[in-house]
């Protein structure tokens, strides 16, 4: 009777041991393909089935870019910019068109009291609007 009582025990304990590296094994994503992802800040990197996102807030929190790269368009992403009191997403739009940009170029996004700024060239035109970007003038 007792080597069965242990057997049970032994049989239990190992079905949680599975079932936990499974869980874990599942809820990682341990693919070595990450030449795909962009790193924004330390704390938002997302990764979705059909899209990869980007995502940055603004330093008041009323705005998130978004750069999203749609399956088939590898290497470059649109331009979002979500407004937050809205609910709206909004295409990011230089100087009326459409933004995209490479992966890279993402990583070099930046907010500040003036608005969106990508790199030294790209500004936002309003900080209320921040998704009407143009290109600044060298000075």
């Amino acid at each position: 009777m007792e080597g069965t009582r242990h057997e049970r025990v032994a049989i239990i304990v190992t079905s949680y041991v599975i079932g936990f590296v499974t869980g874990f094994i599942l809820l990682t994503d341990s693919s070595p393909n990450t030449e795909h992802l962009y790193v924004s800040s330390p704390t938002t990197v997302n990764k979705l089935n059909h899209s990869q996102k980007m995502s940055i807030p603004s330093n008041d929190e009323k705005f998130v870019f978004l750069c999203e790269e749609m399956q088939g368009s590898i290497g470059n992403c649109t331009a979002y910019i979500y407004d937050v009191d809205s609910s709206a997403k909004r295409q990011a739009l230089l100087d009326g068109n459409t933004l995209t940009m490479e992966n890279e170029i993402a990583s070099f996004v930046k907010w500040s009291d003036t608005g969106l700024a990508i790199g030294s060239t790209i500004q936002s035109v309003d900080p209320n609007t921040p998704w009407f970007l143009t290109t600044r003038n060298a000075d």
